[in-house]
């Protein structure tokens, strides 16, 4: 939620505004001392006044999510943005994640769009090239009402920019068309928009809800961004196509007959496929072929833009680590044919990676006076520290509370909620510390600074404990495997993009001086895909007919797609069947349970971990469904450490809390 005090503080102190005088393009200045929250509120501080983008670059991804935390806590949701890393083989087909590719592509929307945002990356994500900044620009779609728009047109576009036609829209990426109404859920909204036409004219834009397809608000226009990171028309393909074809004609040659028919046996479905103008999943890596020009992540941010270098000691070393790795893969696949010369240019140098960054302002964040390599123009000291965990011991607290404010520090206390804050300012009355200040921010850690007199302790310093940073994994459908050891060799899988196939174990890859444990599953012919063991939700184990093999599906190919239409057909007779019996239902009457109370609030606010969006959703419907005369009837489904339990005794305390009896099954 935002939060200014903390900001507002900072800004008196002269250093920051010395710093923030000397921000412009090419200057590089040194801050030594920041501990972790002090540096997300200097981050926070100069974006609300340069009102420019801000880019934080850390080290590792573990860093940049404990750094985008801190800032969200301190800025609103729509103002931060984490830009994950996307770790692609350059020779296999891609399984895609789509909750990456929704913060990617969110990221470089609002990026390209000028936005002034707050975004955080991992220096891994940024060594990658991607589409040039105009170009990405130049297929985001913008429609409004009282537009004129060819139909047919905006669906060949769609697809063109990454959009997949589905019967109905359930996820992000994806559209589906009836008559004159045209439904799509771009990665950057949260709920799809349904777009409604009258002839050739927009009629209303309004975004739904997927569950019960009800309108949610009328929108006035819609951006629609790309729906994949690399974006092509047919010509632009047709053109990357005949370049591999020309490039795998002349390197080939340099191969033995061997290797030159399995290059030719790799290459060649996707020459026809680019000159067929048919985009397919891993011609990422053909990224240098659609766009010589293709660039690092840091062109999309303006010259004004802001780049934050968390500790550029560590992102030094990681980038030379990255680029040595990168070079030994890259001559390891050369030399076995398994990739083209150019795949180099898919990834940035150093030389201009420190180009790209130079044109920019730099303040770097350290704890010691490192500068990473970098010429300073400033250098600056402002020395904080973490605050150790008291771990539930108050008379000590009580002491060092009033030690503080004898010395004229301004004191607070963070607590991740409002039952919490109320609960904090009940223990600091007790403690004879009733002025002290308790803010609703969720902060991991708080910070104590001499130079500006503040103390700030956040619920983990006070109890030993607070609210869980890592929150459950989100899932919008459940999760069928939780852990590739519920597999055994031999087993048939069912692949949410690819279909059938055949687990045959995990296969550890030597990834440059890395290695990395993959799911192999085996398709039709010589087809085989890799799975990272951490994306083991994107499959699910086949059910059928015992002792009958199922059929193997081929890997690009169209019947899988064809099966799922199919079964959505199937679904829908059901549908018709359950609509019909729901109707029946709706007559008969049933105890409406009363509001949530005060109890009802203080109870849900004592779990330990964050709710996830999906375990709120559920309890907000659940206690709908109660508090209305219609006896409810609903199936929470879930996988095991999803949290059901959870839900389930919220809905439990409500009816305790109406006097009625609640009954628990268990196996």
């Amino acid at each position: 939620m935002p939060f200014t005090s903390l900001t507002a503080a900072w800004k008196e102190n002269a250093q920051y505004q010395t710093i923030k005088t000397k921000l412009f393009p090419g200057s590089v200045q040194l801050l030594v001392g920041l501990t972790g929250l002090p540096r997300a509120v200097w981050t926070a501080a100069l974006y609300e006044d340069i009102k420019a983008p801000v880019l934080v670059v850390t080290s590792n991804p573990e860093a940049a999510r404990t750094f985008y935390e801190n800032l969200v806590a301190l800025k609103s949701d729509n103002q931060v943005y984490y830009f994950p890393p996307v770790e692609l083989l350059p020779y296999e087909v891609h399984a895609r994640n789509a909750e990456i590719e929704k913060q990617r592509i969110s990221c470089l929307t609002r990026l390209s769009q000028k936005a002034p945002v707050l975004v955080v990356a991992p220096l891994q994500s940024l060594m990658r090239k991607t589409t040039p900044p105009g170009v990405f620009s130049k297929f985001v779609l913008t429609l409004s009402i009282g537009q004129c728009v060819n139909l047919s047109q905006l669906v060949s576009t769609l697809i063109n920019i990454g959009y997949t036609k589905e019967y109905m829209v359930e996820v992000p990426g994806t559209f589906s068309i009836r008559g004159g109404i045209i439904d799509i859920f771009p990665y950057t909204e949260e709920y799809p928009l349904r777009i409604e036409f009258f002839d050739d004219e927009i009629d209303s834009i309004r975004s739904f809800d997927i569950a019960t397809q009800r309108s949610l608000q009328e929108k006035q226009e819609a951006s629609l961004p790309p729906a994949r990171e690399l974006p092509a028309d047919p010509e632009t393909l047709f053109k990357a196509g005949e370049k591999l074809a020309r490039e795998l004609e002349k390197v080939s040659r340099s191969y033995s007959v061997m290797k030159r028919g399995y290059m030719r046996e790799f290459f060649s479905p996707y020459i026809e496929q680019m000159r067929e103008g048919i985009w397919n999943g891993g011609m990422e890596q053909f990224l240098c072929h659609f766009y010589l020009d293709a660039v690092s992540p840091v062109e999309y941010l303006s010259d004004r833009g802001l780049v934050i270098l968390d500790e550029p000691d560590r992102i030094t070393q990681e980038a030379e680590t990255i680029l040595a790795e990168n070079h030994s893969l890259y001559f390891d696949l050369l030399e076995d044919g398994k990739i083209l010369p150019s795949f180099a240019e898919n990834f940035q140098t150093e030389a201009k990676y420190k180009e790209a960054l130079a044109k920019r302002p730099l303040l770097l964040f350290s704890h010691l006076p490192e500068n990473g390599g970098f010429d300073l123009t400033n250098k600056y000291s402002i020395p904080t520290r973490e605050l150790p965990s008291y771990k539930g011991n108050f008379s000590r607290l009580k002491e060092d509370l009033k030690f503080y404010r004898q010395q004229g520090y301004r004191v607070l206390v963070s607590a991740s909620s409002s039952i919490r804050v109320n609960k904090m300012k009940e223990l600091l009355s007790d403690l004879g510390a009733e002025s002290v200040e308790v803010v609703h921010a969720g902060f991991p850690r708080g910070f104590e600074c001499g130079m500006i007199k503040m103390l700030l302790f956040s619920e983990t310093d006070i109890l030993g404990q607070g609210i869980h940073a890592k929150s459950r994994r989100r899932s919008r459908k459940g999760e069928k495997i939780a852990t590739f050891l519920d597999l055994k060799e031999g087993d048939y899988v069912v692949h949410v993009n690819h279909g059938i196939g055949r687990y045959l174990g995990v296969k550890r890859l030597q990834i440059g001086d890395n290695q990395r444990d993959y799911l192999y599953i085996q398709y039709s012919g010589e087809d085989k895909l890799y799975v990272p063991t951490d994306q083991v939700d994107l499959i699910q184990k086949y059910i059928g007919d015992e002792g009958r093999a199922p059929k193997l599906y081929k890997l690009g190919g169209n019947e899988w797609n064809r099966v799922k239409n199919k079964v959505r057909h199937s679904v829908q007779d059901m549908a018709k069947e359950l609509l019909a019996l729901y109707a029946a239902r709706e007559a008969v009457r049933g105890h409406a349970f009363s509001s949530d109370t005060v109890w009802q609030q203080e109870f849900e606010d004592a779990f330990p971990f964050p709710e996830t969006p999906d375990q709120l959703r559920a309890v907000e419907e659940i206690k709908k469904d109660m508090e209305r005369q219609k006896p409810m009837d609903r199936l929470l489904c879930g996988d095991v450490g999803y949290g059901k339990t959870e839900v389930a005794l919220r809905a439990a305390f409500k009816a305790i809390m109406d006097g009625k009896q609640v009954a628990l099954l268990v196996p």
